[in-house]
């Protein structure tokens, strides 16, 4: 019995994975090297740190995700400060200690362009090839949602006219029960709607504040505490110098500093969502 051989150049065939994606661990990797850097600025964390920013901000601006901003301003953060350039000036173990913080990151932009235009020229190619397959496909399908869109408004038009005569219903059984003139229960009810809508810009005003105390406090929080670690660190290189034993208190130090952090994140998510709740029940 013959066996159908599968057509490898068929589209069904082809898998398309040309977008870039984060590096395992990512989130958890930044925040290493970034504490390693504020604890002990060194070469290869620098070098590590702009490969991970690099990738952030190829990833989300390839999928249009305006977050490679972010990324792009803390990269040139990194590289704005004096210990990184002064390091960078001193030299390091790749060529990029040859060029300035602002050639660094026009490079690595032409390197990012580079690699999204040749991805751009593969998607091209790959719906080339499938456009001529699936046009007589496309257009039956067309066709289909084209039937399916004019069902589907006449039965939101349906459910909308039903859903307002409901209303209609039950606003007039309400004034009749109240037994108020209908002049007066529509001033009424007009004023209640316009006491909802403020209602409801305090609420998101009051949440907003409640967001941005809650992100300022946890900023300063772990920039103190970066700080007084930093510090002992420096403290304890002076007074052992080194040596495996300063460097396991060292590395311990660094961890029980990523403990503090994740503590400090969690107390705060907790506050903020105990303020969040109080202000809910001012509401309802």
């Amino acid at each position: 019995m013959n066996k159908k051989k599968s057509n490898p150049s068929s589209p069904k065939g082809l898998t398309l994975n040309l977008l870039p994606g984060l590096p395992e661990h990512f989130a958890e990797h930044v925040l290493d090297y970034e504490t390693e850097l504020d604890l002990d600025c060194n070469i290869n964390t620098i070098l590590k740190l702009m490969e991970l920013y690099k990738s952030a901000i190829e990833y989300y601006e390839s999928i249009n995700d305006p977050k490679y901003i972010h990324y792009q301003e803390r990269l040139h953060n990194l590289l704005a400060r004096k210990d990184v350039i002064t390091l960078l000036n001193v030299g390091s173990p790749t060529s990029v200690s040859k060029l300035t913080p602002g050639e660094i990151i026009k490079k690595m932009q032409d390197q990012v362009a580079i690699r999204q235009r040749y991805r751009s020229y593969q998607v091209n190619m790959f719906m080339t090839k499938c456009l001529t397959e699936n046009r007589d496909a496309e257009s039956a399908m067309k066709k289909h949602n084209s039937e399916n869109n004019l069902v589907r408004a006449k039965a939101i038009e349906n459910l909308r006219l039903q859903e307002e005569e409901s209303l209609e219903m039950k606003i007039e059984a309400r004034r009749r029960r109240s037994g108020t003139p209908i002049e007066s229960f529509n001033r009424t009810m007009s004023s209640n709607s316009f006491t909802r809508i403020s209602k409801m810009d305090k609420y998101r005003e009051e949440l907003e504040n409640i967001i941005e105390k809650c992100a300022e406090e946890k900023n300063s929080m772990i920039k103190d505490i970066k700080k007084k670690y930093k510090e002992e660190i420096k403290q304890v290189k002076q007074i052992g110098g080194e040596g495996q034993i300063i460097n396991d208190m060292i590395s311990q130090m660094k961890q029980s500093l990523k403990l503090e952090i994740i503590e400090i994140e969690k107390k705060i998510r907790e506050k903020k969502n105990k303020m969040v709740d109080e202000i809910k029940l001012g509401y309802n």
